[in-house]
């Protein structure tokens, strides 16, 4: 399993997306594979892999829905950073705050 930290950006914190960036994309599935995410909480998201939207580098974004908006909003701040780990092509879970 891989992990990664990214910034959350005032647009992650505002919106119900998300771009996993260069070094986590490689270790995800193609486009349009289903994607589960494991919130820090124990809840789960489904998705789908999105490598079209960010057309020049193929980077995949998902897309959580409300439940992820307020997963993020509730249980964290614009510029903090948030830890996840890759435990398959189609599984991120989320690293808890310490």
């Amino acid at each position: 399993m891989k992990q990664f930290t990214k910034n959350i950006t005032k647009t992650y914190y505002d919106q119900n997306y998300f771009n996993v960036g260069a070094k986590a994309s490689i270790n995800l599935g193609d486009h349009g594979e289903n994607l589960l995410i494991i919130l820090s909480n124990g809840q789960t998201i489904p998705s789908i892999i999105n490598r079209t939207i960010n057309i020049n580098n193929r980077y995949v974004r998902f897309y959580g829905g409300i439940e992820w908006h307020q997963f993020i909003t509730n249980n964290y701040k614009p510029k903090s950073k948030i830890v996840f780990e890759i435990s398959n092509r189609n599984t991120i879970k989320i690293i808890p705050n310490v």
